[in-house]
């Protein structure tokens, strides 16, 4: 499930998104709209946590191909960036 579009989400909203990715539950190209929409409707201007705006601007593109089929980012960049993400997240606490 994705988070509303109408407030902020939290930094565990988003990283939910993240952990459905990479589970397969959520498809990159779901994700990737979702996170779009944020900044296509300048919804960004509304999200005041840094760290949340910085996973948002990954996940646009998560679905990113180098050619048909064929992803920029396999599973386990998401898996190091959401690592990343997550050591942030406990330094800002």
């Amino acid at each position: 499930m994705l988070p509303s579009q109408d407030r902020e989400p939290t930094y565990q909203e988003i990283r939910g998104v993240f952990v459905a990715v990479i589970d397969g539950v959520l498809s990159r190209e779901e994700a990737a709209d979702w996170s779009s929409y944020w900044i296509i409707n300048d919804r960004y201007k509304r999200v005041e946590n840094k760290l949340v705006w910085e996973v948002i601007k990954y996940l646009t593109g998560v679905d990113l191909e180098t050619e048909p089929g064929e992803y920029l980012h396999d599973e386990d960049d998401f898996r190091e960036m959401l690592a990343s993400f997550d050591v942030e997240s406990k330094l800002k606490s």
